[in-house]
């Protein structure tokens, strides 16, 4: 239900989302009674709230429960009441059936193609952007944004399907090259890598934000296969010449930057204060050395320093007299 200035003005039955749908309509230029009030509304500075009157209802009660509040508050345009409802309610689809109609793969296409299309256009674009800007200027349009999205990202359902979806885009060569030129092209612009580390900069000072964060790392790092997997990724990136040059360079300037040398000293100065994060370390140290193949290769560099030890020194001690004399007088004439 939508309460202008304590007054209610729209009422209807929705799923998820959607009752956030009428403020997106609102910037797309349809002109209902409804939006054309709402538009006029948002003008004035009113003051413009969402209710939810109840939840979890089954599509028929949520339909009838429509009914019934809307004849109980009266629609305005029959004079009856403040309501700005064209119809009496209890209509449309219910949201299994829209699910069933957009699952067909046919719809789907046709969905996808129109939207290629529309956004195919530099004016539509940027049409768009400049309605997500004006919805998000709004700070109660932005909160509830952002709880709708935490709420329903939460769910293990929705992280499955995220992540087969990734997986399957990213396996595409096609799509991987368009996404890393993007990438460069937006990383070559100034203003955005500012806005970037500014953003970066500001969510880390949160602390919910940090500890959330953190967990997530240490929860992904703890998976089986996970370090093995985070290795092979990173070996089969390295071998492009290109990307460990790339890597490299960036490596090299970025550790010879007096203020990035600075900044680094004093986080890890900063860290290594804090007496946990010091026997955390102390304990991540203890576990990688314990481990078989870190074992394994420290004996192994054992073996090859001891090696190349006893290989010198023979080599020194079979050296002949003659041939020292002879060095000792060409470092001499090199010196004279």
């Amino acid at each position: 239900m939508f309460v202008v200035d304590g007054i209610p003005r729209y009422i209807g039955k929705g799923y998820g989302r959607r009752m956030h749908h009428h403020e997106q309509r609102m910037f797309t230029g349809s002109h209902t009674m409804w939006l054309n009030y709402l538009r006029r509304c948002v003008a004035l500075n009113r003051r413009v709230t969402v209710e939810i009157v109840a939840d979890n209802m089954t599509s028929p009660e949520a339909f009838l429960l429509e009914t019934q509040e809307i004849m109980r508050y009266g629609r305005r345009r029959l004079g009856e009441g403040p309501l700005m409802n064209y119809a009496n309610g209890g209509e449309g689809h219910d949201s299994e059936t829209v699910k069933a109609i957009l699952s067909r793969p046919e719809v789907a296409e046709k969905m996808r193609i129109a939207r290629a299309t529309r956004y195919a256009d530099p004016k539509n674009r940027e049409a768009q952007r400049q309605r997500i800007i004006k919805m998000h200027a709004n700070p109660e349009h932005k909160a509830a944004h952002a709880a709708a999205v935490r709420a329903a990202t939460a769910t293990e359902e929705f992280k499955g399907k995220i992540s087969k979806l990734s997986t399957a885009m990213w396996a595409d060569p096609e799509f991987r090259g368009k996404q890393r030129e993007r990438c460069k092209a937006s990383m070559e612009r100034p203003e955005c890598r500012k806005a970037l580390s500014d953003r970066s900069t500001e969510s880390w000072k949160r602390q919910d934000v940090r500890d959330r964060r953190l967990a997530g790392m240490s929860k992904a790092a703890n998976k089986p296969g996970y370090r093995e997997k985070i290795s092979a990724s990173m070996k089969a990136h390295c071998a492009v010449p290109e990307v460990r040059d790339a890597l490299i360079a960036r490596m090299k300037s970025f550790h010879t930057d007096p203020v990035m040398q600075e900044r680094i000293t004093a986080g890890v100065r900063a860290a290594y204060a804090d007496p946990e994060v010091r026997a955390r370390r102390k304990q991540i140290n203890v576990e990688t050395a314990n481990r078989p193949e870190v074992k394994a290769a420290k004996a192994e560099a054992g073996r090859n320093r001891k090696k190349a030890a006893t290989y010198f020194g023979k080599h020194y001690y079979s050296t002949t007299g003659e041939d020292v004399r002879t060095y000792l007088s060409l470092v001499s004439v090199k010196e004279a």
